[in-house]
């Protein structure tokens, strides 16, 4: 069982822009390119393996909350309607830009538009706890009770 707080933060950054990995099918962990058999990629936690991956977001921020300063990162599906597309149809406009723009301006390019969209914004987040019996409803202080739980953000929303 686990419980999961919602929390009104504001982001500072964008840590990196490597906001999208290629995914397995069955556990989401990130799969990698198999050296035997190429082209299939591989992923070493279940097994799964198949010529063309998924593709997942991971957005990595650093955020506030009162006087905390936290990095947490976004995973999954909960940002497809930020992105307006999926993460595999994400990664194809990122390869499009990429091959007709060259990699450096792509790059570029991307890390502009993330902190244009997210810096400075309120963002809702829902921060999963492994049930402790704790209470974290009010979250104070919440960089106490972050440091010392396993943490996922789950939810997404911006005001």
């Amino acid at each position: 069982m686990s419980h999961t707080a919602f929390v009104c933060c504001t982001v500072l950054s964008v840590q990196d822009t490597s906001i999208l990995y290629p995914s397995c099918s069955n556990c989401f962990s990130r799969v990698f390119l198999s050296e035997k058999r190429s082209p299939r990629w591989s992923c070493t936690k279940c097994g799964w393996d198949s010529e063309v991956p998924g593709y997942r977001y991971r957005l990595s921020l650093r955020v506030s909350k009162d006087c905390d300063v936290l990095g947490v990162t976004v995973f999954g599906r909960c940002l497809d309607s930020f992105f307006g597309v999926t993460a595999g149809q994400f990664q194809r406009f990122v390869t499009a830009i990429k091959e007709s723009q060259g990699v450096e301006k792509a790059e570029l390019l991307l890390r502009k538009s993330l902190e244009d969209c997210f810096v400075g914004r309120c963002v809702h987040l829902g921060i999963k706890f492994p049930d402790s019996g704790e209470d974290h409803g009010s979250m104070a202080p919440l960089s106490a009770s972050l440091k010392t739980e396993q943490h996922i953000a789950v939810t997404w929303s911006t005001q």
